[in-house]
């Protein structure tokens, strides 16, 4: 049955025909550049350097076939440095593009932001927030962190989210391949999230915990290549993610002193107004961090104060 399994994923990814002429640090050389031409998204590229970007992560693509990368070289602190779409196609409440777009458990359609904040322009609620960058982390023994910094009205902030995986069977990657067509290899996790953190502050004493089902969904990810510089990702339906290793300090060790403080009861109000905003600003980014966030603005929330 595995082998099957094999041999159908071999299949998936013959089907869109991943060639490598040139060696894959040649490819690296030339994508990392392509990275910093506008964005991280491809509608803030123009159309030649995403085609250039799609080009580069198919050729590394088939320099990873075959190979396990979800040994000892995966692991390390990484910005988020290029995505083309949601991490799961949608089912999180995204849109291709990463897009952030709520959703309620009735499927029916909700606001971006609750009637407390709605009435705000978003010009004006993005214009209170800065990003300063996002990160995934991969860290032993079987840990991702989604970690991204920005500052509201010049205070500094971060949304953490960490969570546990495991790599999945060559069968079922095989069946998640089939039913999505896409590209999935045996180098393919299943993500499953703690509650992510909100927090503000220098060292994140205001810490909102954001709680409930909906807060973070579990995600399929596959790595299709990664060396001493970059790693790529493959979601379940086809979004492709560039990782750029990175050795910053305050990347590196920010988000476990965050997740560190205790959260504690606080004002529903409160921390519904500041998770609004937050999700509102924060809707270009991955909608593995914005759509939590915009749920969880009407599910419950706690706060905390740490001394």
């Amino acid at each position: 049955m595995i082998m099957v399994a094999s041999r159908l994923l071999l299949s998936v990814a013959a089907a869109r025909a991943y060639t490598i002429t040139r060696p894959a640090r040649t490819v690296v050389t030339e994508l990392l550049p392509l990275l910093n031409e506008g964005g991280t998204r491809p509608k803030d590229k123009n159309a030649s350097t995403v085609a250039q970007i799609d080009a580069a992560f198919d050729a590394l693509s088939a320099a990873g076939l075959g190979k396990d990368l979800l040994s000892d070289e995966v692991f390390g602190n990484y910005e988020v440095s290029y995505f083309s779409g949601s991490v799961d196609g949608g089912r999180d409440g995204g849109r291709d593009g990463g897009e952030a777009l709520t959703r309620t458990t009735a499927g029916r359609k909700a606001r971006t932001v609750p009637r407390a904040v709605s009435w705000l322009p978003r010009q004006v609620l993005r214009r209170a927030f800065a990003l300063d960058a996002t990160y995934q982390h991969v860290v032993r023994p079987k840990t991702l962190v989604n970690h991204v910094r920005f500052r509201f009205l010049g205070f500094p902030a971060a949304v953490v989210a960490r969570a546990s995986f495991e790599r999945l069977p060559a069968e079922d990657v095989a069946a998640i391949a089939a039913a999505n067509g896409t590209a999935l290899t045996n180098e393919t996790i299943h993500v499953d999230f703690d509650a992510p953190r909100l927090s503000f502050g220098r060292r994140g004493r205001l810490n909102f915990e954001i709680a409930g089902p909906s807060a973070q969904p579990p995600v399929d990810l596959c790595t299709p290549y990664v060396d001493d510089r970059v790693r790529l990702g493959l979601a379940s339906r086809g979004g492709k993610f560039v990782f750029v290793r990175t050795d910053a300090a305050a990347s590196a060790t920010d988000w476990a002193a965050r997740l560190d403080r205790a959260p504690v009861s606080g004002r529903r109000y409160l921390v519904a107004t500041a998770a609004a905003l937050v999700a509102a600003a924060v809707a270009p980014l991955p909608t593995a961090v914005a759509a939590p966030l915009a749920v969880a603005a009407s599910t419950r929330l706690v706060v905390s104060r740490a001394s």
